[in-house]
């Protein structure tokens, strides 16, 4: 089965190099998010394509920040904390477990406890469930920014504090 041969490629590149293959996951989710928000708040371009310049600046941020910024403070932090026994070392290892992606390889064994569902399906399946939560939420902000111009709205950032001014006639938004 073709879904099953790419989560076992998946699965085989994160733990022969997990940083390359978290950058390029992450990348292509961030992007794909973007696209997937932009085409279910139909918020197209003044070509009418859902490809903005935003899709690529999600990828960079995802493959650049996010992926390798998350994977370095959690090998410092797993660092800071695998001698440690109190209760509080093991608070912040378990948030630290779900944190990052419920189940890197082998979280589950330093834990001791059991998750429902296998350590090695926890990053590909964590990274599902973050990808809905982000386009779901970044679809509600989406819409509300697209009804707000809609209304004849205008946000504008002035230090501190956020104020609407009347928007010029000529907006372009999407259906």
């Amino acid at each position: 089965m073709l879904t099953q041969s790419a989560i076992q490629v998946h699965l085989r590149q994160y733990q022969s190099n997990p940083l390359r293959t978290k950058m390029v996951t992450t990348g292509t989710l961030y992007a794909l998010q973007e696209m997937l928000t932009l085409w279910i708040t139909k918020d197209y371009n003044k070509h009418g394509h859902y490809f903005t310049s935003r899709v690529p600046k999600m990828a960079a941020y995802g493959t650049f920040i996010n992926a390798p910024l998350g994977h370095f403070l959690n090998c410092i932090l797993q660092k800071v904390i695998s001698d440690r026994t109190s209760l509080k070392a093991k608070i912040i290892r378990i948030l630290a477990c779900y944190k990052d992606q419920l189940g890197r390889l082998g979280c589950h064994s330093c834990l001791r406890a059991e998750f429902p569902f296998p350590s090695r399906h926890g990053f590909p399946l964590s990274k599902i469930v973050a990808f809905g939560i982000r386009t779901y939420i970044g679809s509600v902000a989406k819409r509300k920014r697209i009804a707000g111009l809609r209304r004849g709205l205008k946000k504008v950032n002035r230090g501190d504090r956020v104020n609407y001014q009347d928007a010029p006639n000529n907006c372009e938004i999407g259906n």
